[in-house]
């Protein structure tokens, strides 16, 4: 059981070795059909601004989603959304 331990072991060291060796490419060549065309243009300024429409779910950071251990109704709330409270209020 040792033998064949120390046999992967070896095998792994080998392969690893081996495979941080030898001839490195260079990485900066650059194929001519990998080439984009651009075309610069100036910048103007301008008063009106593009309407953007969007659509989404507007959420905030700190928004708590609450859950319980047990089970039950809640007979009542005795904050409102947006109160502050302490700790150990009721």
């Amino acid at each position: 059981m040792k033998h064949l331990l120390i046999s992967t072991f070896l095998l792994a060291a080998v392969v690893l070795l081996e495979s941080c060796g030898g001839k490195k490419e260079s990485q900066n060549h650059v194929a001519v059909n990998d080439v984009i065309p651009v075309r610069i243009m100036a910048l103007t300024k301008s008063k009106t601004q593009p309407l953007i429409q969007v659509s989404g779910q507007l959420t905030t950071d700190d928004e708590t989603n609450l859950s319980f251990k047990t089970g039950g109704v809640i007979k009542a709330l005795k904050a409102k959304e947006g109160d502050a409270i302490r700790k150990g209020q009721v």
